[in-house]
């Protein structure tokens, strides 16, 4: 059977946008769950449609079309723009990525151990994460759980807005709460691109002066418009609400890039990316050799990046370490016998040079 030479196509995703900023609390040792505790005002819609929203005076019908949609489509948490944190660094040229969060010590309060790192943009003398506290990541995934969905990452509507074209513009979105801004600074390293500036601001204030300044770009559901920050926006329920339809409507049909959740990464093989266990512990010791799976081989460890006329020398001539060389026996040759008196018989043409008599 022949099969096409196009890519298969990705699964449409489910999108589940929780209206508070934190996960509620649920007691984990109650015998008995409360539909208060797990059904809170939440916006969904999947990539392309219409956003829906459910509230724990939704009917039941509402929440288990939810489910069942869940079952067929890759679910997405679109958590709130003021819960995640974003850092733009200047980073030594070959950190590994758990010593991620040892840049993050010297510019924020939170424990960075605690922090669950996403890498947006890695490159040289650079490094671009987005973090959020891992308990608050793992409190969103149980109350998932607890509504039958599973999901497969999470994302926020920072990663959707589109990069300014110059650094005097900014682009701003109205999610009904916050006026989500996505700026342009001076590159953290030499030969970086230039940085992006993450602020989410109260839309019932004004911008601070350094953003005001500059030319904004708003987008929505209605379309991308100029405006300027003058503009006030209305404290009404009635106008937040809107803003908040726009937002969702512009966000279906952009969807933003999903960020891959710790459970989900642990379970793909790759680990718990940015934590600091392994690194305050201590060295583990060399990485197990590809050979011959031994820890203190002299090999360079799978996936090490050597340059390409070392490893061909290597693949032609390969050169064993301590750990798989073999003891080489000595040749001993054996001593000849020197008798003093040649025994009968051995004098004659057969005889040995030392077997034959002397001749004074």
């Amino acid at each position: 059977m022949r099969r096409s030479a196009r890519p298969a196509r990705a699964a449409t995703r489910l999108l589940v946008a929780p209206r508070q900023r934190l996960a509620p609390l649920i007691d984990a040792s109650a015998d008995a769950e409360t539909d208060a505790d797990t059904r809170l005002r939440v916006d969904w819609c999947l990539e392309g449609a219409t956003p829906h929203t459910l509230s724990d005076t939704s009917p039941p019908e509402a929440w288990q079309a939810l489910t069942r949609l869940a079952a067929s489509h890759p679910v997405t948490l679109l958590l709130a723009a003021d819960a995640v944190s974003h850092f733009h660094l200047a980073a030594p040229r070959g950190l590994k990525r758990r010593e991620w969060p040892l840049l993050l010590e010297t510019v924020t309060s939170e424990a960075v151990d605690q922090l669950h790192l996403n890498p947006l943009q890695r490159g040289r003398g650079h490094l671009e994460l987005i973090a959020l506290p891992r308990a608050e990541l793992a409190a969103w995934h149980a109350w998932a759980r607890r509504l039958g969905l599973a999901p497969t990452g999470w994302s926020c509507a920072f990663l959707a807005l589109p990069r300014p074209a110059r650094p005097d513009q900014i682009t701003t979105l109205d999610d009904g709460s916050h006026r989500l801004c996505l700026g342009l600074a001076a590159p953290v390293a030499p030969g970086a691109p230039e940085a992006r500036q993450w602020l989410a601001w109260p839309r019932d204030w004004p911008l601070p002066p350094a953003w005001r300044e500059r030319e904004c770009q708003v987008v929505d559901g209605d379309g991308d418009g100029e405006r300027h920050d003058d503009e006030r926006h209305d404290g009404g329920e009635a106008a937040a609400e809107q803003a908040r339809r726009r937002s969702l409507t512009w966000l279906a049909a952009q969807p933003p890039p999903r960020c891959r959740s710790p459970m989900t990464a642990a379970r793909a093989g790759k680990g718990s990316p940015g934590g600091l266990s392994d690194v305050r512990a201590g060295w583990r010791g060399p990485s197990p050799c590809w050979y011959c799976s031994t820890p203190r081989c002299g090999w360079p460890r799978a996936g090490a990046k050597t340059p390409r006329r070392a490893s061909v020398r290597r693949r032609r001539w390969p050169r064993a370490s301590s750990a798989h060389r073999r003891p080489t026996p000595r040749r001993r040759w054996p001593a000849a016998p020197m008798p003093s008196t040649p025994w009968p018989g051995a004098i004659g043409n057969s005889a040995r040079p030392w077997q034959r008599p002397r001749h004074s």
